[in-house]
């Protein structure tokens, strides 16, 4: 959308690119998420590793993801920085794995 700034989408994206595997001497689609155009990749090896079986699975987790995170940073952002007088403090993330 171009009437949104950056700072409000936080430069989080979810883009579609070419994968080259070598054993197979072919290319894939591939989803990676990326902050200001710069790939994560830590979280683009868990893309990864979830669309093993299908791209399109990648592809709906990465924007789950990004979804989550947006909703997190604005959720810290309004209450914890309005609360602290915008003192900085460590997050500590924590998933739900079981």
């Amino acid at each position: 959308m171009a009437g949104k700034s950056d700072s409000v989408n936080y430069g989080l994206k979810v883009e579609q690119g070419l994968k080259y595997i070598p054993n197979l001497g072919e290319e894939v689609i591939q989803y990676y998420i990326t902050e200001n155009d710069i790939p994560l990749y830590e979280v683009n090896r868990w893309v990864e590793y979830v669309s093993v079986n299908s791209y399109k699975t990648g592809g709906n987790y990465a924007a789950k993801f990004t979804r989550r995170l947006k909703q997190k940073v604005r959720t810290w952002q309004s209450g914890h920085l309005a609360k602290n007088n915008g003192l900085f403090f460590t997050v500590q993330w924590r998933t739900n794995s079981g």
